[in-house]
C-alpha cells in the first residue's frame, strides 16, 4: 500500500518552539546515525526534554531544529529499535554539524524449546511472549479505515477516513475503555441507504478496543481462559510459522469461538489471529431491543482477524479486520426484516516516534457527526473501493458527489 503522504512530508516540525524572554533562539543541524552501520536514520525524533518542542530528521537522518534555549535543557535523539540518547545543550556547539550515533537495542525474548510442543503450550508461551514484543516507547501511526454496510445483500453506506492511533508501551489492561486515542486527518462519507436507521456505535474505536493483544480480557489471548478453548496443529504452507486451530469447548455459553492463531516457530511470537465467532444453538439467546427501538436483534456471526508486523525489532499492529452479521427482527410482528452486514477494515500505513501531547488525539473519532472538508486527491494513494460496492452506493449519484456534498 502507498504511504498517504510522501515520505518528505513527514520532515515537518511536529513540535513547535515558545519563545519566552530571555532565552536565546538557538538552531542547531547534524545527523542522527546508527552506530553499527554508520547510516543516517531517517524520520528519527530530536527533542528538547520537557518542553514540547522538537523536529523530525529526513530520509537522511538530517535534522535542524530552532528553539529558545535554557541553560538546564537536553535534547533528546530517538527513534524506535535504539537507545535514547540524551546530552546537554551546552555541550552541543552551533557552529558544528552534529553527528549523533544510537546505538541498536537488542530484540529479547526468552529461550524456548520447540521439540515436542503441544498446541496448547504454544499458544501458551506466545501469549507469555507478548510483553515482550511491543515497542517500550510511544509509536504513532498513520492508519486508513473503511467502513461499509451491507443490508439484504446491497450495499447501503460506505465510511472512509485517515487517522492516527497512538500505540503505547504494552501493559496488561483489564479492560479497553479510555485507552485507545485517535486523530481524524481525513474523512469522506457517502450518503445513507439504511432503510432500518437503527444507531450506530463508534466502530473504529471499537475494533482499536477489541485488539486481543493489547485487551486480551475476554479472548482466546487471556491467559487465565486458555482452559476454556481446545487447540490443535493445522497443516497449512506457512514458512516458519506455527498454524494453530482453536475453539470453544463450553456447550453452555452463548457464542461459539474458533479460529487460527500463527505462531513464528523460532521466537513463538504471535503474529495473527484469525477468530470467527457463531451464536450457539444450544444455549440461551436473548435477543437485544433497545428501548423504544422498532427492532430487535441477533446476533448470527462475525469474524475479526488483526495481524502484526516487524519493525525494527519490534512488533506493531499492522492490520485489522472485523465483519459481523445481524438479524433485526419488526418488534411489532416478530418477523424477520433486515439481515445487516457491517465490516470494518484498518490499516497501518506509516508508523513513526511521537509524542501525542502535541496532537489533538481523542477518545472519540467522531466519524458519523464530524464536520469535514473533501478534497479527492487526499485519497489517490488509498486502495481503490472494489467494484461492486461502487455500483450499489452511485445509484442514485456519483461517489464523488456523496463525498463532496456530505463533506460540506
Amino acid at each position: 500500500m502507498k504511504s498517504f503522504y510522501s515520505m518528505k512530508k513527514i520532515m515537518i516540525l511536529l513540535f513547535l518552539p515558545f519563545p519566552c524572554a530571555g532565552q536565546a533562539l538557538l538552531t542547531l543541524t547534524g545527523t542522527i546515525r546508527s552506530l553499527k552501520t554508520g547510516e543516517g536514520l531517517p524520520f528519527s525524533v530530536v527533542a528538547v526534554k520537557y518542553s514540547g518542542q522538537g523536529a523530525v530528521a529526513d530520509d537522511h537522518g538530517r535534522f535542524t531544529i530552532s528553539f529558545h534555549a535554557k541553560e538546564d535543557d537536553s535534547l533528546s535523539f530517538t527513534i524506535m529499535g535504539y537507545t535514547e540518547k540524551i546530552i546537554p545543550v551546552h555541550a552541543l556547539s552551533p557552529e558544528d554539524s552534529l553527528n549523533i550515533m544510537l546505538e541498536e537495542k537488542i530484540f529479547d525474548i526468552p529461550p524456548v524449546v520447540i521439540t515436542g510442543i503441544s498446541a496448547k503450550e504454544a499458544v501458551r508461551r506466545g501469549i507469555k511472549n507478548v510483553k515482550f514484543i511491543f515497542p517500550d516507547s510511544l509509536m504513532l501511526t498513520d492508519g486508513f479505515y473503511r467502513q461499509y454496510h451491507k443490508e439484504n445483500n446491497k450495499y447501503v453506506r460506505l465510511l472512509e477516513a485517515v487517522v492516527v492511533t497512538r500505540e503505547e508501551p504494552w501493559s496488561f489492561y483489564g479492560h479497553s475503555a479510555g485507552n485507545e486515542k485517535v486523530l481524524v486527518k481525513a474523512l469522506r462519507r457517502s450518503d445513507v441507504y439504511e432503510e432500518n436507521r437503527e444507531q450506530h456505535g463508534d466502530h473504529l474505536m471499537d475494533v482499536l478496543n477489541e485488539n486481543p493483544f493489547k485487551f486480551p480480557v475476554g479472548s482466546v489471548l487471556n491467559e487465565k481462559g486458555i482452559d476454556f478453548f481446545e487447540f490443535h496443529f493445522l497443516e497449512e504452507e506457512q514458512e516458519g510459522t506455527l498454524v494453530i486451530g482453536f475453539a470453544s469447548d463450553q456447550a453452555g455459553i452463548p457464542k461459539i469461538e474458533k479460529g487460527k492463531i500463527y505462531i513464528d516457530k523460532d521466537s513463538f511470537v504471535i503474529t495473527r489471529i484469525v477468530s470467527e465467532t457463531y451464536a450457539n444453538p444450544g444455549a440461551a439467546n436473548k435477543e437485544i431491543v433497545p428501548a423504544g427501538a422498532p427492532y430487535s436483534w441477533q446476533f448470527s456471526n462475525g469474524v475479526y482477524d488483526i495481524r502484526l508486523k516487524k519493525v525494527n525489532g519490534h512488533y506493531l499492529t499492522d492490520q485489522i479486520k472485523k465483519s459481523y452479521i445481524h438479524y433485526l427482527y419488526d418488534t411489532r410482528v416478530h418477523s424477520l426484516a433486515f439481515i445487516v452486514e457491517e465490516v470494518f477494515e484498518w490499516n497501518a500505513v506509516k508508523i513513526y516516534s511521537g509524542r501525542d501531547g502535541l496532537l489533538n488525539l481523542t477518545f472519540n473519532s467522531g466519524l458519523y457527526s464530524k464536520k469535514y472538508s473533501y478534497h479527492a486527491s487526499d485519497w489517490k494513494d488509498f486502495p481503490p473501493l472494489p467494484a461492486i460496492i461502487k455500483h450499489d452506493l452511485e445509484t442514485k449519484r456519483s461517489l464523488e458527489r456523496q463525498f463532496s456534498d456530505n463533506g460540506r
